[in-house]
């Protein structure tokens, strides 16, 4: 059994092992990798990495073969989320996009018993609804990636409607009929909740100077770290959201539907046939992999 794994050490690349690497305690064989706004992140630069990385930050899979005591996820298929005790999968840490991987379990999410390709979105889909779910009205959702748009759609199925500001990108989030604006003057200087979705340093820091807030909700996935403080700073909470818990069904499945028509599926035979999908355009691709 030989591990091909996708690699970015500066340049993409794929690697093919002799055997299968175990560096974690959980082998999994990947079926779906969603691939999006990180791994562009990754790959155009604008994300520092220790390089080399192993992508792909969440998916499905099934596990193959376990070591140690944690046999009750042996057979199973589960989510794989980015949120993890060892740091961001695909990140910090080896990702899924390989016909075999390691995995620390504490990146296994949910068990599934029939499996489709948007499963992939599941744990974003969670994320994005735990940002919602702890915003307070009036809220400003700072960037127009899936992220800011599953919060977004989260905050609507809560009965809030954001405004969203977005230095590039704010086509998609308006084709939703959500009101965007990349101008600070266009908007109100108070906010209930800002939330803090991409990782455009230049953004954040605009929008926190110039603006007044009562709670800031941050998505690890925006990688913020640092946040820069007005006088009246002891004021504000600060609200730090990873891995999201258990979602109605209803609304996963309404938002799942609002975001499914945007995002492809490619079958990938080799794992060299998804190079050319590299950096992921719009709200990303999920790959096949066989």
């Amino acid at each position: 059994m030989k591990e091909k794994t996708l690699i970015y050490s500066g340049v993409l690349e794929v690697i093919e092992y002799p055997g299968v690497i175990f560096k974690e305690s959980i082998l999994v064989k990947p079926l779906y990798v969603y691939i999006g706004d990180i791994e562009k992140e990754i790959v155009t630069g604008h994300l520092p990495i220790n390089k080399p990385i192993k992508l792909g930050s969440m998916g499905v899979v099934r596990v193959v073969e376990v070591q140690g005591s944690n046999t009750e996820y042996s057979g199973q298929t589960y989510t794989v989320s980015p949120f993890g005790s060892k740091g961001l999968l695909g990140i910090s840490e080896d990702g899924i996009l390989a016909n075999f991987s390691s995995i620390h379990p504490s990146y296994l999410d949910e068990p599934l018993l029939e499996v489709t390709p948007m499963d992939a979105l599941r744990p974003l889909i969670k994320h994005g609804f735990e940002l919602a779910k702890n915003s307070v009205e009036p809220v400003l959702i700072e960037g127009c990636g899936l992220i800011g748009l599953i919060t977004g759609l989260s905050l609507r199925s809560l009965g809030m409607e954001p405004l969203f500001y977005c230095e590039e990108g704010s086509r998609v989030a308006s084709s939703y009929g959500f009101t965007c604006t990349s101008h600070l003057g266009n908007i109100s200087k108070k906010w209930g909740s800002i939330i803090l979705t991409s990782s455009n340093m230049a953004s954040k820091h605009r929008i926190l100077v110039n603006l007044d807030y009562s709670r800031l909700v941050l998505s690890r996935l925006s990688h913020t770290t640092w946040i820069p403080l007005k006088n009246d700073f002891s004021s504000v909470q600060i609200v730090l959201v990873g891995k999201g818990g258990n979602l109605d069904q209803r609304i996963y499945r309404q938002i799942m539907n609002d975001i499914g028509k945007r995002i492809k599926v490619y079958e990938a035979v080799d794992l060299n046939d998804a190079l050319g999908l590299f950096p992921p355009r719009g709200l990303g691709f999920i790959l096949s992999i066989k």
